[in-house]
Parts: C-alpha cells; structure tokens; sequence
C-alpha cells in the first residue's frame, strides 16, 4: 500500500489529502504492520513534494505536514540498536538522542565485556562561585626605559579542595595583543621542577602542574612586545582542574 485515490473525482491534491489521512489511521494504530505500511505511505508522500517545499497551496497542507510530523516522532520512539562483532574490539559507537529523551533503558546480549555510558550536556543560568582555587597573578615591567617591552607576569596558585591535592591542573594565560611568550623563561620554570610542562598556543600559553596543594606555588615568566598595539585590552588567566585519581 503507497497511496489511496478517488476514482470518481481523482487529482493530485485530493490522491495526497486521502493519503495523509491514511497515514493518520495507520499511525493511531501503532502495529509493527502499520509502522511498515506507514514507511511506504511517507515515501510516496514525500516524492510529491513541490519545488517550493510543500505538497501544495491549499488549506489540506498543514495535515499533511502534520502527519509527517507525527510519522517521524513515532520512529524517533522505538528502539534503536547497536551491533558489535568479534573485529570490533576496544572500539566504541554512539547514538544520538532526543533533546527531550528522559528515560533510557538498556538492554544487552551475548557474550564479552561491554560498557555502557550516556553523556548530557546542559547550561546553567547561575554556576556557583567556587573557592577550591586561590590565584593571584602580578604583573610588572622588567624595563625602566620602555616599561612595555619586557613583562614580568607572576602568578601564585594553591588549590584549597577538601578533597585533598589536586593531581593535575592546567592554567591558561591569553597573552595580550601584541605579545608573546619569553620561550628561555618557560624552560627555567620546567628547569626548576615547579611546573611539569608548558604549551605555547596562537596568543596564550598553557601550563601544567603534577600537584597542587594548600601551599602556594609561585613563578614567574616574561612575556615580550613584538608589535604595538594601540586601545590594548586587558587579558584573562585561568586554571582547569582535571583530577586524575
């Protein structure tokens, strides 16, 4: 079954309209049967679609967009499933879900080790302040002749979690318009073991630590003008936690 039609008084328009309402019967009886049919009805649907988008310019329209609608979410709620075989080990599929998807079962057969694990992402229209970090950044000219040349940029940093040191920690530096990292200045710091690395970027510069506690770790590196920038807007420093137990 793909459409339905008037014998007597047959046209297009009246051949889709018959047709969608069809398609509405199939889907209240909501059968595997129905479902199968109803797949074949949306295709036939689907190829009388106009070059402007629509079926057609009469009032039946909104029905039949209606019904389409009404098809998807139907397909949208039945299960979807994921297959892995034998040549498929260590590797990892996804399905996307609904926005509006709240409540997930899982079902699984055969034989191996599998996991399973659903990711959410959402906004928040107020994120609580936290105070699990300290950091307090100077920042001073090396030159009394040009003060803009050379910048010293000192920051201390701590981690007052009561879960105890951090075991790594990232903190971002945007470099203003104009600068960029002194390299010589990073490499002391790695030298003198108080950072584990650095990561220079387009205009910032990242910089890893192993651990961070309760006691305050201080540096300092310079940072370099390389052009002049007029109107220069202030920069921002901030660290990332991630916590590897």
């Amino acid at each position: 079954m793909l459409w339905w039609t008037n014998k007597e008084n047959s046209s297009l328009t009246s051949d889709i309209e018959i047709t969608s309402y069809v398609l509405l019967s199939l889907l209240e009886e909501n059968t595997t049967e129905n479902l199968a049919n109803a797949h074949s009805v949306v295709r036939w649907l689907s190829s009388k679609y106009s070059h402007s988008g629509g079926h057609c310019g009469g009032p039946e329209c909104p029905n039949q967009i209606f019904q389409h609608t009404k098809f998807e979410k139907k397909l949208t709620n039945k299960r979807k499933n994921l297959i892995f075989k034998s040549e498929d080990n260590l590797k990892s599929k996804k399905i996307i879900l609904d926005d509006n998807t709240s409540n997930i079962k899982i079902s699984v057969d055969g034989e191996g080790c599998v996991l399973a694990q659903t990711v959410h992402s959402y906004y928040l229209t107020d994120i609580p302040k936290s105070e699990a970090f300290k950091l307090a950044v100077d920042v001073e000219p090396v030159s009394t002749i040009d003060k803009c040349s050379i910048t010293s940029v000192s920051p201390c940093l701590a981690y007052m979690g009561a879960d105890g040191p951090a075991n790594m920690a990232v903190m971002e530096v945007m470099l203003p318009s104009g600068y960029q990292a002194d390299r010589a200045s990073l490499y002391r710091l790695v030298d003198s073991e108080k950072v584990k690395m650095f990561e220079e970027l387009k205009n910032k510069v990242n910089i890893y630590f192993t651990k961070l506690d309760k006691q305050l770790t201080c540096f300092s590196f310079n940072i370099n003008e390389h052009s002049l920038v007029e109107a220069r807007t202030d920069s921002i420093i901030r660290r990332i936690l991630q916590r590897l137990d």
